[in-house]
């Protein structure tokens, strides 16, 4: 019995649901929402980072004792 409620529940959830429009708002970024600098100011940024594993493939591929060793530099500047 308790299965037949929810086989109902979730035809209901498969079915009427979708059908059902609702309007999405999206948010907009402003410029300077993040880094809150003065107009005319410009900022440099340098960043590292070290990251090392083992990689995952598909199984059905011939790929054996994978592992990445990677460090990233990142450098940004920003006219404010």
């Amino acid at each position: 019995m308790i299965y037949a409620v929810l086989l109902a529940r979730a035809t209901f959830c498969a079915l009427v649901l979708p059908c059902i429009v609702v309007r999405l708002a999206a948010q907009e970024l402003q410029p300077r929402a993040y880094i809150p600098t003065p107009i005319g100011f410009n900022y440099f940024g340098i960043a590292y980072s070290h990251e090392s594993g083992g990689l995952l493939f598909d199984p059905s591929l011939p790929v054996e004792d994978t592992h990445v060793d990677a460090n990233i530099f990142t450098l940004a500047f920003g006219p404010g």
